[in-house]
């Protein structure tokens, strides 16, 4: 989830922000291992299901560990992420996530979703 968060969105730049974490935290013990290729490889195994539920999950416990404070007039708020997603035009792509039928073909697909 940092990864993603991130500005840089490198395996490198999470696992060292990591390790720094963990030695923040106090762990003295042993400073984990920097090196990307085992990290990347474990994170290629990762369904588009499985980061779509830890969203999900990471989501509604950020929501129900908000304060009350945080509420607008006793509600809560829902917004909607009207991020780009970009993605190369080829058969497998276009069949996964079709575009809709207003649009040309070959060109970018955009999709939008609330997490919530």
């Amino acid at each position: 989830m940092r990864q993603v968060a991130s500005d840089t969105k490198s395996c490198r730049h999470a696992l060292i922000d990591e390790a720094r974490g963990q030695v923040v935290r106090g762990n003295k013990k042993k400073v984990p291992n920097t090196d990307t290729s085992a990290y990347c490889k474990a994170r290629q195994r990762l369904s588009e299901a499985s980061v779509r539920g830890l969203l999900r999950i990471f989501g509604n416990s950020l929501d129900h560990a908000s304060p009350e404070s945080w509420l607008w007039h006793q509600r809560r708020v829902l917004l909607t992420d009207g991020s780009t997603l970009l993605m190369p035009d080829t058969e497998k792509n276009q069949k996964e996530y079709p575009q809709p039928g207003t649009q040309k073909k070959g060109l970018v697909s955009r999709f939008s979703e609330s997490l919530f």
